[in-house]
């Protein structure tokens, strides 16, 4: 098993990388926090409250992806 911060911040690398190829972000904004939560979710419901929580319950949403 490896420890969970390469992994963060390789997601993260990459997703900001992702993120200003499509223009979603400037290449000078900082999209993420300084550091993440790296817990460890063992159960099936630990990784649905942990998808709740970032989903639901981090303030207002920034942008839709709907076509609406």
């Amino acid at each position: 098993m490896c420890k969970p911060e390469p992994v963060l911040e390789a997601f993260k690398s990459y997703s900001t990388r992702a993120l200003r190829n499509a223009g979603v972000i400037g290449m000078s904004q900082k999209p993420w926090a300084r550091h993440g939560s790296t817990i460890y979710l063992w159960k099936e419901r630990d990784v649905a409250k942990a998808i709740e929580y970032a989903m639901l319950s981090q303030g207002d949403e920034l942008f839709s992806l709907d076509d609406d």
